[in-house]
């Protein structure tokens, strides 16, 4: 049995490679109306820390991506990470409140499994 083709979905992409010797964090965005590259050098002011030994790159559905837009405004301080099997962990740290007279920051996770080959 053959399946019908799906049709095209926008992705993201998460890649960290080499580039002049200076690793480079990108994302890759991929959809009908053509593509769209934000690359983050490794300096301080824009990366507190980025640490890739080789050329990594996963797959994530936009959809999924997109959730995470009202927590990214709102937040004033972010953390990605990609762990070896693909996995993308989000967290923002949230301006601070107040909460029974003491001043706490909370934070909210958002956790995503990239798109397998079959996707």
């Amino acid at each position: 049995s053959s399946q019908a083709p799906r049709p095209a979905e926008r992705r993201k992409s998460a890649a960290a490679r080499d580039v002049s010797g200076q690793p480079t964090f990108r994302l890759l965005g991929i959809s009908a109306y053509g593509t769209t590259e934000l690359d983050f050098p490794n300096e301080r002011e824009v990366l507190q820390s980025f640490e890739c030994e080789e050329f990594t790159q996963f797959t994530y559905r936009f959809s999924h991506i997109a959730k995470i837009q009202k927590a990214l405004q709102g937040s004033i301080r972010t953390s990605l990470r990609v762990d070896d099997n693909g996995v993308l962990s989000f967290q923002f740290q949230m301006p601070g409140v107040v909460s029974n007279g003491k001043q706490c920051n909370p934070y909210i996770e958002f956790t995503c499994l990239a798109l397998s080959d079959d996707d």
